[in-house]
């Protein structure tokens, strides 16, 4: 059988407008947009490497669409508040942010219930020791971050002081002179969030006082260290675009010093896995992805690989009691309505 019939089987990929109207997935694999190709090709290698030994085929939806696009795609063909059971729960997930299945209403209906294994991460990688990632009711297992720094233009900073955290952020002195990230024509609520919860009420209106703009991570790569007109002096920007970005004579990025808030990359696996599922897992979790993860400004739990963090670099999670204690898709409306202001329309959906 030749490679390209192989590898147009080894990928069934679900074309439905409703999940309920399908059997179950095997596997439903989202990552955020920077490496999704990356970990196409990876799914693909294991789904060949599948096929060939056991003539199956695997039933998994892998999107590659990103932005606007890649949104409402994925929402159309995997409607994760739409899956009636646990038996049409695919039996892996691999999942980013505080999408869909933190949504309070799709936790109470499968989380907390036992349906859900627990994954060790042995040995634990000493960059996420003590980061209290490990959820105590053991339905998700996190194996990789995407930390948020801050990136400063000195040319535009002009006599302003250095922030050194996300706290010196809110000080009044820098109203209107930072943009935090847009999630595709509405504002990121993870960095909103994190302040929220470390500062509560009045640190959230003190960021909003001191938004000057908002947008993509991509965009600001593209831009800071310009004379471009949307620049600001100070970005909120995960590490990965911050690394992208070709202005380095003028621009510095900086870890802050009370930790980088980190954006979760989880799986969610049922208890009993079939043996397509465990060689998924194995991929996700094994030495040579978890090495791509890092390569790549995504550091990993995988404790034999090298994140390459910044010398005394430490990270922030929001934690587990915060997420579940929370209605966080009331939280994310509430968040992009007070934001909304700083968007322009013509990035808006």
């Amino acid at each position: 059988m030749s490679i390209v019939k192989v590898k147009k089987i080894a990928s069934e990929i679900v074309k439905s407008e409703n999940l309920a109207e399908k059997r179950k997935l095997d596997f439903l694999g989202m990552v955020p947009c920077p490496i999704k190709p990356k970990f196409h090709e990876f799914y693909e290698k294991t789904a060949k490497e599948y096929f060939l030994s056991t003539g199956r085929a695997l039933y998994a939806h892998v999107p590659l669409e990103c932005g606007c696009q890649g949104t409402e795609g994925e929402k159309r063909f995997v409607n994760i508040l739409d899956i009636p059971s646990i038996d049409m729960f695919p039996d892996l997930v691999a999942a980013f942010s505080f999408m869909d299945f933190f949504n309070s209403g799709f936790q109470s209906r499968f989380f907390s219930k036992g349906y859900f294994r627990h994954i060790p991460t042995v040995p634990l990688n000493r960059d996420f020791q003590g980061l209290g990632l490990e959820d105590p009711d053991g339905d998700f297992n996190i194996y990789s971050v995407f930390p948020t720094v801050i990136m400063v233009d000195k040319r535009k900073l002009g006599n302003l002081p250095v922030p050194k955290s996300f706290g010196d952020l809110l000080d009044p002195v820098y109203k209107g002179q930072i943009t935090i990230p847009s999630g595709h024509g509405t504002v990121s609520s993870l960095f909103p969030m994190y302040i929220l919860k470390e500062f509560g009420e009045a640190g959230l209106q003190a960021l909003d006082d001191n938004v000057g703009n908002i947008l993509h991570g991509a965009k600001m790569a593209k831009i800071a260290g310009t004379m471009n007109s949307e620049c600001t002096p100070i970005y909120v920007i995960t590490w990965f675009f911050a690394k992208t970005c070709a202005q380095t004579q003028y621009v510095d990025i900086i870890w802050p010093e009370d930790g980088a808030y980190i954006d979760p990359m989880y799986l969610i696996a049922k208890k009993e896995l079939p043996q397509e599922s465990e060689l998924l897992l194995n991929m996700l979790t094994g030495a040579d992805f978890s090495g791509f993860l890092a390569e790549n400004f995504f550091p990993t739990a995988n404790g034999m690989v090298d994140n390459r963090l910044p010398q005394g670099a430490k990270m922030k999670w929001i934690g587990w009691h915060f997420l579940k204690n929370n209605k966080i898709e009331e939280l994310t409306v509430r968040i992009e309505k007070i934001f909304d202001k700083h968007i322009k329309p013509e990035y808006k959906n």
